[in-house]
């Protein structure tokens, strides 16, 4: 074996000293490889971490300002309903006590009329129409008092309590006059 065999072991070891010195350093660089990307997925992951806590944060601040406007909301709310029921109250009051002045008013009115009633009207009456007699003369004379009374602006209702008769019965002479009205046109 000469010198070529031992030429040839150099080689193949010093290839494989070579080989093996290449290997480590891919070893390294692939480990710092994944350390950096590891770094930087945790770093990443970090950012988001941090992210999604300050988002958090922010829908509690949300949440607290929500939560403290509907209160706000809320006691405006009952303040009015507690004006409105108040109000409604007054009301209520001021109805009462302008029925209450309105049938004494009435009450008043019918008996200064049961104190005044004259027997003169029907004098009178009588003396506007003194050719006619009996019903038909009756007639004419409620159907003049009624027309006078309507022009004058009094309702049915107040005309039957001045001339003393059925609300109706002025109803039917009113449609009666509307009638003769309607129809002479």
């Amino acid at each position: 074996m000469g010198a070529e065999v031992y030429l040839f072991a150099i080689f193949v070891f010093a290839l494989l000293c070579v080989l093996l010195v290449l290997y480590r350093y891919m070893i390294i660089g692939a480990k710092q490889k994944l350390t950096q990307e590891s770094d930087e997925d945790a770093a990443a992951k970090k950012e988001k971490e941090e992210r999604l806590f300050r988002l958090y944060q922010n829908m509690e601040e949300m949440m607290d300002n929500f939560e403290a406007y509907i209160e706000e909301t809320r006691e405006s709310v009952e303040a009015a309903k507690a004006e409105m029921r108040q109000q409604a109250q007054t009301i209520s009051d001021l109805i009462a006590r302008a029925e209450a002045t309105e049938m004494n008013a009435r009450n008043a009115t019918a008996m200064l009329r049961h104190s005044e009633k004259p027997a003169e009207p029907k004098k009178e009456a009588a003396a506007a129409a003194p050719a006619a007699t009996g019903e038909g003369s009756r007639r004419a004379t409620k159907q003049d008092a009624i027309r006078e009374l309507l022009a004058k602006g009094l309702t049915v209702e107040q005309i039957a309590q001045r001339l003393e008769l059925s609300i109706n019965e002025v109803r039917l002479v009113v449609y009666g006059l509307m009638a003769k009205k309607s129809g002479g046109k």
